[in-house]
């Protein structure tokens, strides 16, 4: 029971984060769409407390779940990350 509902949880979570990525990786064009931007990104950070909240109900079920020792019996694969945009971490990157 804990570990479909960790499973459901995590699959929600990762939704809702790729969500995010994907709208904050969407460079303007205009300056219509910075503003529009700008407007999603305060938003986000408004709302930031919840999404680490849904990142801590996972790791807290995680976390139960290595306590009691459960295995997953059938593990999925995992989605593959996407690729870093920055193979460098210590680089910058210019904005152009």
């Amino acid at each position: 029971m804990l570990l479909v509902s960790a499973r459901e949880e995590t699959v929600s979570a990762l939704g809702g984060m790729q969500q995010r990525v994907k709208v904050l990786q969407e460079r303007p064009e205009s300056l219509d769409g910075f503003m529009a931007f700008i407007t999603t990104f305060t938003d986000m950070n408004a709302k930031k407390r919840g999404a680490l909240k849904e990142a801590a109900v996972v790791d807290e079920m995680y976390h139960l779940l290595a306590t009691y020792e459960v295995s997953n019996p059938n593990p999925k694969p995992s989605p593959s990350p996407s690729p870093n945009p920055n193979p460098n971490p210590g680089e910058t990157r210019s904005i152009r």
